[in-house]
């Protein structure tokens, strides 16, 4: 299924669990405090590791292990510490913040 933005964001919002192989639906899944797993991409359009972004990703929350699986069946349950991951977010929420309104004001 092919949707905008505004749809892709609106699906995860809604979502209990979401189920994805791409790096925003895991990012938007972390913003909305969603129970998700990853699951690896059985091609790679882009030539480049797709696994480092996920890596990157997971290194800097408190998620000690990316969640990656290729197969519906291996789901374990996971629980997923949010007061943590929000704490990551706000931090670098404002982090960006105020890079910003420095760059715009010095």
């Amino acid at each position: 299924m092919r949707c905008g933005p505004q749809e892709f964001l609106y699906l995860i919002h809604n979502a209990s669990i979401i189920c994805t192989n791409s790096y925003h639906g895991s990012v938007f899944s972390m913003i909305f405090n969603k129970l998700f797993y990853v699951f690896e991409r059985r091609y790679n359009i882009s030539g480049y590791n797709e696994h480092s972004r996920f890596d990157t990703l997971f290194a800097s929350t408190p998620l000690t292990t990316v969640p990656l699986t290729s197969n519906l069946d291996e789901l374990p349950y996971q629980h997923i510490d949010y007061a943590m991951i929000n704490e990551v977010i706000q931090k670098k929420k404002e982090f960006s913040i105020s890079y910003l309104q420095k760059s715009i004001y010095d």
